[in-house]
């Protein structure tokens, strides 16, 4: 192919692109700025991930709503705000027993048996923050914290903390603030 045919080409192309609409013309998109690129790719995680915690939640505030009335999972789940609530109930009780009948150095001492401790989901998994929160936001019961405890021989065992010392990892508080955010915010 000869130039002077290449450039005639060429120039009768550019000759229709300039005559064509604004819905005929193919455009380049820009190329992204890594940081763009980065604002993009995190803005896509953030929402993912509000998007789990919001789903994972409904199942554990109304299990047979959210999952039928008989789905097994929605009757374990169930169960398990039940076993947490009995715990809190349990608890709260022997606390108040020491405040008002133990003497220094005379208290009850006792362990709370629960099934939840024998779940890897809630004690090695990360679904128990789904309970502490339906136990303080919709059971309006946060004075109190669970937590497991690994006991010596690998078992875990479930106890409370008073809400103002309690500490969550960065993954909880997230999912706390989403849950609080989307769920009970006026």
């Amino acid at each position: 192919m000869s130039i002077k045919k290449a450039i005639s080409e060429f120039s009768e192309k550019l000759k229709n692109y300039n005559n064509a609409t604004e819905e005929g013309k193919i455009y380049r998109k820009p190329e992204q700025s890594a940081e763009t690129r980065l604002e993009t790719l995190m803005a896509e995680k953030d929402f993912a991930f509000r998007k789990k915690v919001i789903s994972t939640y409904r199942k554990y505030r109304f299990p047979l709503k959210a999952l039928g009335e008989k789905s097994i999972e929605a009757q374990e789940i169930a169960g398990d705000q039940k076993s947490l609530e009995a715990c809190y109930m349990l608890y709260k009780a022997l606390q108040e027993a020491n405040a008002k009948d133990g003497l220094d150095g005379t208290y009850l001492k006792s362990e709370l048996v629960t099934p939840l401790t024998k779940k890897e989901k809630y004690t090695l998994g990360d679904d128990f923050i789904y309970l502490i929160c339906y136990l303080h936001f919709e059971l309006k019961l946060a004075d109190l914290v669970p937590f497991f405890e690994r006991k010596e021989d690998g078992s875990f065992s479930l106890k409370f903390i008073n809400a103002e010392n309690a500490k969550f990892s960065a993954l909880q508080k997230d999912i706390m603030i989403v849950i609080k955010s989307t769920f009970y915010s006026l």
